[in-house]
C-alpha cells in the first residue's frame, strides 16, 4: 500500500466560488423597507429567497 501524504494547510475550494466570478457590488447605503429579510446567501437562503418572492412578497438577502 502506498503512503499519501495530505496537505491540510490549504482549505479546500468550493466548486461555486471556484467557477463563478467574483462580484463587487456596492454597500447600501439606504433604508430598504422588505417583508422579509434572509441572512445567508447560499442555496437556501436564495431558495428561499425566491420562493418567497413568487409569492408575491418583498425580500431582502444579507451575504457577507
Amino acid at each position: 500500500m502506498s503512503s499519501q501524504i495530505i496537505d491540510f494547510k490549504t482549505p479546500p475550494h468550493s466548486y461555486w466560488m471556484a467557477s463563478t466570478d467574483r462580484t463587487d457590488y456596492p454597500v447600501l447605503c439606504e433604508d430598504v423597507h422588505v417583508d422579509v429579510a434572509i441572512i445567508g446567501g447560499g442555496i437556501s437562503g436564495i431558495t428561499c429567497a425566491y420562493l418567497l418572492k413568487k409569492e408575491g412578497y418583498r425580500v431582502a438577502v444579507i451575504e457577507a
